[in-house]
C-alpha cells in the first residue's frame, strides 16, 4: 500500500507552468521546481529548506538551501529521500540536463544516491551505478557522492540520448522525468552534517543538436549587482547570443549578437535572475541577484 501511496505522490507532482528552457530552484527566489520530502517511507524524513547552522555547513550558496536538517548532525542508520517532477510543455523531447551545488560531510560509507524514473516511478535508475546502460553522460567527470567534500561541488549530468528511447532497455516517457535524491547514513557514532545542496537547475534541450553545457564558459560579476553586470567568456568566438529571465521565468534581456562584456541593470527590479550565455558550441547558465 506505502509503494502504490509512494507512486500516486509522483504522479501528482509532475508539474511545471513554464515555457523556458531552463528550470531551477534556489531555495531563496525562485520555486520553480516542486520539492517534495518522502514522509512515507521515513516519517522522520530529515531533509529541510532552511539556513544550515551546523558543524561543517555553517553558511550556504546565497541564504537558504536544502540540506539534511538545518541544525542538527544527520542520524545513524538513516534513508531520507525527496523528490521533484518536471514535465515539459512544449514539443520535441531532446533529453535533459540535470545540475546543481553541493557539499558533503559524512564518513565513507555515508553516501548519496541520485535516481530518474522516465515512466511515472514504475522503474528508477541509478544515475551513478547504471549511466554506461542508460546513456546517462557527465559534462565533466564523474562524480562521487560519498564522505565529505572540502568546498562547494557541481553536478552536472547530461540526459540528451534519452530521447532515442527504441535505444533504452526500459519504456521511456520523455515528455515527463521524475528525480529522486537520498541520502544513507551508516551505524557510526561520529556526527556528521549530511548533505547540502542548492542551486537545482534542468535544462531542457529544445534541438537535437542543443550546444553543450559548459557553466565554467564564463564568470559574472558583481553579484549581487545593482547598475552594470560584467560578463567574463573564456568563449573564442566574437559574439555570443545572451538572455536573461527572471524567477517568473520571463525574457527581461535578450541580444542574440552580444559582442560586450557587461549589461546595464538599472532597470531590473530587485530580485534573482538567469542567465545564459550561448556561443553555438557552448551553452552557460549562471544566476546573479540584483539588488539596488
Amino acid at each position: 500500500m506505502k509503494k502504490l501511496l509512494f507512486f500516486l505522490a509522483f504522479s501528482l507532482f509532475i508539474s511545471d507552468t513554464f515555457a523556458q528552457g531552463v528550470f531551477y530552484n534556489d531555495f531563496d527566489y525562485s520555486f520553480m521546481l516542486q520539492i517534495h520530502r518522502d514522509t512515507i517511507s521515513n516519517p522522520n524524513c530529515i531533509w529541510q529548506i532552511g539556513k544550515p547552522n551546523k558543524t561543517i555547513f555553517t553558511e550556504d550558496w546565497h541564504e537558504r538551501g536544502l540540506v539534511t536538517d538545518s541544525l542538527n548532525p544527520v542520524p545513524a542508520n538513516d534513508t531520507s529521500t525527496f523528490y521533484f517532477g518536471h514535465a515539459r510543455n512544449h514539443g520535441g523531447p531532446y533529453g535533459y540536463d540535470l545540475l546543481f551545488d553541493y557539499k558533503l560531510d559524512g564518513d565513507s560509507t555515508d553516501y548519496g544516491k541520485i535516481e530518474v524514473s522516465p515512466d511515472g516511478g514504475a522503474h528508477w535508475v541509478d544515475v551513478l551505478a547504471e549511466d554506461t546502460t542508460y546513456s546517462i553522460y557527465w559534462l565533466y567527470n564523474k562524480p562521487s557522492l560519498k564522505g565529505s567534500t572540502e568546498d562547494w561541488n557541481t553536478f552536472e549530468m547530461n540526459l540528451t540520448a534519452w530521447d532515442m528511447s527504441s535505444n533504452m532497455p526500459i519504456s521511456l516517457n520523455t515528455d515527463s522525468i521524475l528525480f529522486r535524491f537520498t541520502y544513507i547514513t551508516d551505524n557510526g557514532t561520529t556526527p556528521h552534517d549530511g548533505w547540502l545542496i542548492d542551486n537545482i537547475i534542468i535544462y531542457d534541450r529544445l534541438s537535437a543538436v542543443s550546444p553543450r553545457q559548459n557553466n565554467h564558459l564564463i564568470s559574472v560579476f558583481p553579484n549581487p549587482v545593482a547598475n552594470q553586470l560584467r560578463i567574463n567568456s573564456k568563449s573564442n568566438k566574437s559574439q555570443a547570443n545572451v538572455q536573461i529571465t527572471n524567477i517568473m521565468g520571463e525574457i527581461v534581456y535578450e541580444n542574440p549578437f552580444f559582442v560586450g562584456d557587461f549589461i546595464d541593470t538599472r532597470q531590473f527590479p530587485n530580485g534573482l535572475y538567469l542567465l545564459q550565455y550561448s556561443d553555438g558550441d557552448n551553452i552557460a547558465t549562471q544566476k546573479f541577484v540584483v539588488s539596488h
